[in-house]
């Protein structure tokens, strides 16, 4: 650059600076504080680890008295979702995502999951006993023969419990019907329309030209006892966060338990559940906090209900923590696993796997940046695998 040349920076650039100044004037009266500082570690945090400004804020990280180091173990959602897909390869991910291959892969491992009776899919469906499931009158035949009274019916690749059906039983009569955990019936032809609904497809599979039918038909499994006071109909289940190293080590980095008050049949935070913090040691409820609100964990009691979970202590904790430990080791190609575990009455189950899990429930507690974690990114890092 030549001297009394003119650098023109970004306009997107000079955006965000227009926007960090601005909010930094009430947050710094608030605090007591410089606004020149809270600029300066704003831009830092932006450029190093591409925390936005909304982040800082929503971590409290404007405040003073946190260390600036501290402060630097923090990472923004846009370089997590780098660190996801590094520490588990597209080729891998797919182990994980298609609930169908989960499936199989984890309990040839000797994992417990739920029993799967069978696939419907309109090209290719079929029953654990080899009978076709591709129609509503495959369906009927199966319904008749089977004698399953309760099932889960899971989209194969879809998200947050999108699509799912909880069945709690059959109601009498011909032609044979499920009852959803909701009261709702569903008869071969209404299942059938659910799983090829244009409509649900699409918001469960957003950006596919063509989303898949296919479905997933499971044991429906049980809450544990000690956990019915707070869902006789909903199997909560526990988001344990586990780090596979590259030296074979295995490290949980948080656990939540996803509470549902709702007899919907899934746990799923954005249908109305509570995501509640636990002591991972322990196994004992912290509190809780709604994902629409977002901010701090602030509940303490079950919505609508009055039923209190501060303090509370889930069953078989040290069994839980052992099952996601043995999934983490079973596949470590998967460096990052956020494992959805019912405590039910026989025993832990591993519902499903998540190679993109919640960012902003570890980071309301700690900074992501820091021991093993901070430790497998410097390692794919001298490996070539860049993920900073």
């Amino acid at each position: 650059m030549q001297l009394g040349q003119v650098v023109t920076l970004p306009r997107s650039f000079l955006h965000y600076a227009r926007s960090v100044w601005r909010d930094a004037r009430p947050a710094a009266r608030r605090r007591g504080t410089s606004v020149f500082r809270i600029v300066r570690e704003q831009l830092a945090l932006k450029s190093r680890n591409e925390l936005g400004a909304a982040e800082y804020y929503f971590y409290g990280l404007d405040d003073p008295a946190i260390p600036w180091e501290q402060k630097l173990t923090y990472i923004g959602q846009s370089l997590l979702k780098k660190h996801w897909y590094v520490f588990t390869p597209a080729k891998y991910q797919f182990c994980i995502d298609n609930k169908l291959v989960f499936a199989h892969l984890f309990r040839s491992m000797g994992l417990p999951l739920a029993e799967l009776y069978g696939v419907y899919d309109p090209h290719w469906g079929r029953a654990a006993d080899g009978a076709p499931l591709r129609n509503a009158e495959d369906v009927g035949r199966w319904m008749e023969s089977s004698g399953v009274k309760e099932a889960v019916f899971k989209p194969m690749e879809s998200a947050e419990s999108q699509m799912v059906l909880v069945m709690k039983g059959r109601k009498p009569g011909n032609p044979p019907a499920f009852i959803s955990t909701d009261g709702e019936v569903y008869t071969p032809q209404r299942l059938v329309a659910h799983f090829n609904d244009p409509d649900l497809l699409r918001e469960a599979y957003p950006g596919s030209p063509a989303p898949p039918s296919t479905t997933l038909i499971q044991e429906r499994l049980h809450q544990h006892p000690a956990l019915r006071v707070f869902s006789e109909e909903t199997l909560c289940c526990a988001r344990v966060t586990t780090l596979a190293t590259l030296d074979g080590r295995v490290e949980i980095l948080l656990t939540v338990m996803k509470l549902q008050p709702d007899p919907l049949g899934v746990d799923a935070p954005r249908r109305g559940g509570l995501q509640v913090f636990v002591d991972t040691e322990t196994g004992v409820l912290g509190n809780g906090r709604d994902k629409h609100e977002g901010g701090e964990a602030k509940h303490t009691d079950l919505p609508g209900t009055g039923i209190r979970f501060t303090g509370f202590q889930l069953p078989m904790w040290d069994e839980v923590k052992q099952v996601a430990r043995s999934a983490a080791a079973a596949f470590p190609h998967a460096h990052t696993v956020g494992w959805d575990i019912g405590m039910t009455d026989r025993g832990p189950v591993i519902i499903e796997g998540n190679v993109t899990w919640g960012d902003f429930e570890i980071q309301i507690l700690r900074g992501l940046n820091q021991g093993a974690y901070r430790e497998l990114v410097e390692q794919l890092q001298a490996r070539g695998q860049g993920v900073d």
